[in-house]
C-alpha cells in the first residue's frame, strides 16, 4: 500500500560541537524543534570541530594546546543528544558525517594504537542516530542528502552539474541556489548555512558569506517529491507561524 502520509523533516548542518552558537542553538532550534515535533532530523555534518587533530593545525603544537578529541566527542554527542531530547520518540534521525567528523578515523588511521578507543560513527549510532559515512549520500526520494563535495565560488552549480539531480547540503556555511532545467525536469541545489559561530579563529577578521539557517522539508514517499524551504535565522531570531524564537 502506497505511504500518501507527508513526512515533516528539519536539516540542520554545521553544528560544530563547542563553535555552535549557543544563543542560536539554545533559543532557537531546539525550542523550534521541540514544538514543531519533525518526523524525522537530518544533520549534514560536521557535527564536531576537532580542530586539535586538524590537518591545517599539524604541527602548530601552541594552536592545539589543552584540546582533546574525548572532549571534542564528548561536545559533538551533545549536540545529537539536544536534538533526541527536543523530539518525539519516534522521530527519525540521520546524521551524515563532514569532514571534520572524518577527521577522528583520519587519526586513528595514522595512530593505529587509538584503534577501537576513538569510534565516532559507534558513538552517534549508539545515541540512536543512522550514520551515513563521510562523502556518503541520503536519498530523501528525489533528494541527495550529503555534506558537501565542491568548495567553487558557485559550488550550488557545480554540484548540481555534477550530480544532475536535486540535492542539499552544508559545507560551505552560506546559503545558495542554483537552479537548471534537464531532461527530467528541474532541479536545484541549495546549500542551507550553518549553525556555529561565524567568527572562527582561523578566518582572522576576514568577512564571510556565512549565515545562520536550517531546512524544513515535506517529504512524501509515494510519490517521492519533497518540498524543501531555506530557513534564515537574522539577528539571533526566527520567526514560524507567527511565533518568534529568539
Amino acid at each position: 500500500m502506497a505511504d500518501n502520509k507527508i513526512y515533516r523533516y528539519v536539516g540542520i548542518t554545521d553544528t560544530h560541537g563547542k563553535e555552535v552558537n549557543k544563543q542560536v542553538w539554545n533559543n532557537v532550534i531546539l525550542p523550534f524543534i521541540k514544538d514543531y515535533k519533525p518526523d524525522g532530523v537530518i544533520h549534514f555534518g560536521d557535527v564536531g570541530d576537532f580542530d586539535g587533530i586538524s590537518h591545517w593545525n599539524r604541527n602548530k603544537k601552541l594552536k592545539i594546546e589543552g584540546k582533546r578529541i574525548k572532549s571534542d566527542i564528548k561536545d559533538a554527542c551533545k549536540i545529537l543528544t539536544d536534538i533526541n531530547e527536543n523530539t518525539p520518540k519516534d522521530c527519525k534521525k540521520v546524521v551524515i558525517l563532514g569532514n571534520h567528523d572524518g577527521w577522528v578515523k583520519a587519526y586513528v588511521e595514522e595512530h593505529p594504537e587509538l584503534d577501537g578507543v576513538f569510534d565516532l560513527e559507534k558513538d552517534f549510532a549508539e545515541l540512536g542516530w543512522k550514520v551515513i559515512p563521510e562523502n556518503g549520500i541520503y536519498r530523501l526520494g528525489k533528494l541527495l542528502c550529503f555534506h558537501g563535495m565542491y568548495t567553487s565560488e558557485f559550488h550550488t552549480k557545480k554540484h548540481l552539474t555534477a550530480f544532475g539531480k536535486n540535492c542539499m547540503y552544508g559545507h560551505m556555511h552560506d546559503h545558495q541556489v542554483y537552479t537548471l532545467s534537464q531532461y527530467e525536469g528541474e532541479h536545484m541545489a541549495q546549500s542551507i548555512g550553518c549553525l556555529c559561530n561565524k567568527g572562527a579563529e582561523y578566518l582572522k577578521g576576514k568577512p564571510t558569506r556565512w549565515v545562520h539557517g536550517f531546512a524544513l522539508i515535506n517529504y512524501q514517499p509515494s510519490t517521492n517529491l519533497y518540498w524543501a524551504s531555506f530557513q534564515k535565522i537574522v539577528c539571533g531570531t526566527y520567526v514560524y507561524n507567527g511565533k518568534k524564537y529568539k
